[in-house]
């Protein structure tokens, strides 16, 4: 019972971070490119010499006018795309959040909003929302939306404390991405 409590306490403030953060402003440009480094454990780009396996990310601070009109155009394709799948991911929190003692069949909510989830991530695919004009943001959202098929995959297979798990990478994924796309004033 104490661990359904402190898994729905994570998940509450997990979703008061994403609501919260889909209100919020965009954040300012870092002042500079060093100040905007990021160590990544995978992907493309240049691996550094301290750890062979870490690769730094830097997005400039001031973004190039044409990358401004790729980083836009692309950004209404992949809003358009990912409506559903954020719809989805949100309402499977809700439905975590109201998992309770008083609640009468918690699971079968549950199990619709897995099936709901897996099938929005799955259209994600044929959106074609990848690749992101910049290298920096499309990482860390190929890395969210990774997690949210896992998440999905893990809910299918009712390994709740797993699912839990990928929707906080998932949702870390998401925050280092606005971060970065920031200087271009749009919003994962």
């Amino acid at each position: 019972m104490s661990c359904r409590l402190l898994v729905r306490s994570a998940l509450f403030l997990m979703l008061a971070c994403v609501v919260g953060a889909a209100g919020a402003e965009d954040p300012p440009p870092p002042a500079d490119a060093e100040a905007n480094a990021v160590a990544l454990d995978g992907g493309g780009g240049p691996v550094s010499e301290e750890n062979p396996e870490t690769i730094h990310i830097k997005a400039s601070p001031e973004p190039r006018p044409g990358r401004l009109l790729q980083m836009a155009a692309w950004h209404r394709r992949y809003s358009a795309g990912m409506a559903a799948t954020k719809q989805s991911w949100l309402q499977l929190l809700q439905s975590i959040h109201r998992m309770g003692p008083d609640e009468p069949h918690p699971l079968r909510e549950l199990a619709t909003r897995c099936t709901v989830i897996r099938r929005a991530v799955s259209r994600l695919a044929t959106d074609q929302i990848f690749p992101v004009p910049d290298p920096a943001v499309d990482i860390h959202l190929q890395r969210a939306v990774g997690s949210l098929r896992g998440a999905a995959a893990v809910c299918d297979a009712r390994r709740f404390f797993l699912l839990t798990y990928r929707l906080e990478q998932a949702e870390s994924a998401f925050r280092e991405a606005a971060r970065l796309m920031g200087p271009y004033r749009i919003a994962p």
